[in-house]
C-alpha cells in the first residue's frame, strides 16, 4: 500500500513541472451574435514545445472540438459539425509560436454554443 502512495506523489510532482495550465478565462454569459473568446493559458518546458497538444471539449463529450499539435505547422483544426463555421482557426491569442492558437474565438455564436468548455493541454514528453 504504501508503494502505491509513493508513485502517486512523484507522478504528481513530475506533473507540476512539466506542461500545467495557469489560467482559463471566458464570459460566464454572452447574448447570442457576440463573439464568444474562452483562452486558456499555459507554462510548459522548453524540451516539451515539440511535443505539445491542446484540446478544446464541449459538453463533457470524450472527443474534442479543436486540436492544435503547434509543432505540426498546420494550424488548428475543428472537429465535428457545430463548431466548423464558427470557429475563426486564424485568431492568435499570444505571440508564443507555442501557445498562439491556445483560446477559441467563436464569431456569431447562438444558443447551440451554450455550455462547458473544456481546455486540455498535453505533452508526449
Amino acid at each position: 500500500m504504501g508503494y502505491i502512495f509513493e508513485t502517486a506523489l512523484i507522478l504528481s510532482i513530475i506533473a507540476c513541472e512539466a506542461v500545467h495550465i495557469t489560467d482559463l478565462v471566458g464570459p460566464t454569459v454572452i447574448e447570442s451574435g457576440e463573439e464568444l473568446m474562452i483562452d486558456c493559458d499555459f507554462d510548459y518546458l522548453k524540451e516539451e514545445e515539440s511535443q505539445l497538444d491542446i484540446k478544446w471539449y464541449f459538453n463533457g463529450s470524450p472527443i474534442p472540438v479543436y486540436q492544435w499539435v503547434p509543432s505540426m505547422n498546420k494550424g488548428p483544426q475543428v472537429i465535428g459539425d457545430l463548431f466548423k463555421n464558427n470557429l475563426d482557426l486564424k485568431y492568435e491569442a499570444h505571440n508564443d509560436t507555442f501557445k498562439k492558437h491556445r483560446a477559441l474565438r467563436i464569431v456569431n455564436p447562438d444558443h447551440r454554443f451554450s455550455g462547458t468548455y473544456q481546455c486540455k493541454v498535453s505533452s508526449f514528453v
